[in-house]
């Protein structure tokens, strides 16, 4: 006769453990809310779930130019089926200096334990000779100067400064506007498996084994 917890159990050793097995795995599985920001789309874009837009995640595909030709690079851009790119503003690049990728003042980003970095490649290495990024803003104070940013000089990571739009070269990394990329599948796709498989190896004989009595 199986006693009163046998058949909450479903009989003697079976049922119990696999189901919290179960259910050990969907917590494990559920996202962190306000963890990701940073998210990772085919066809090399990543997206920023805080400010909503669009990174290239290659940042030296737009390579040095002045100022106006960055512009116009960004605006003519056409990637990943859509039109719109822009280059990032000033206080974009610093969230994703500061905030996304755990980077601090003078210090080169490529030294970040932020795991988000992998998600990009090419960012500006240090000793070059062009190693900062245009912003899309000018300085208001003097029209021939604009905002640009540093990720790797081991000088200016993590700063801003003015840059002469004529004749400097800096490197365009362009923006896009929302999310515009394609998920990427999800590692835990093989985990539903093997948990639909513990379904069906310990929930049937469970079922079968109970009895009133």
């Amino acid at each position: 006769m199986l006693s009163r917890m046998d058949r909450i159990q479903g009989g003697p050793g079976g049922g119990i453990m696999p189901f919290r097995l179960l259910a050990l795995c969907a917590v494990l599985m559920m996202p962190v809310a306000g963890q990701t920001a940073l998210i990772e789309r085919t066809g090399g874009l990543v997206y920023d779930s805080d400010l909503d837009i669009t990174w290239l995640s290659d940042a030296d595909m737009g390579g040095s130019m002045i100022w106006d030709d960055a512009m116009d690079w960004a605006a003519g851009l056409e990637y990943a089926s859509h039109s719109d790119w822009r280059l990032p503003t000033l206080s974009e690049m610093q969230h994703l200096f500061y905030d996304e990728l755990g980077g601090a003042a003078s210090v080169p980003i490529r030294l970040s334990a932020d795991p988000d970095l992998a998600l990009f490649s090419n960012i500006m290495p240090a000793g070059s000779l062009i190693d900062v990024y245009w912003s899309n803003t000018e300085y208001a104070a003097d029209l021939n100067f604009v905002y640009a940013f540093g990720f790797n000089n081991t000088y200016m990571s993590g700063m801003w400064h003015y840059e002469y739009r004529w004749t400097n070269y800096n490197h365009a990394w362009g923006v896009h506007p929302g999310d515009i990329g394609t998920s990427v599948p999800e590692p835990a796709t093989g985990l539903l498996v093997v948990i639909g498989l513990l379904v069906m190896r310990y929930a049937r004989p469970a079922l079968q084994t109970t009895c009133i009595v």
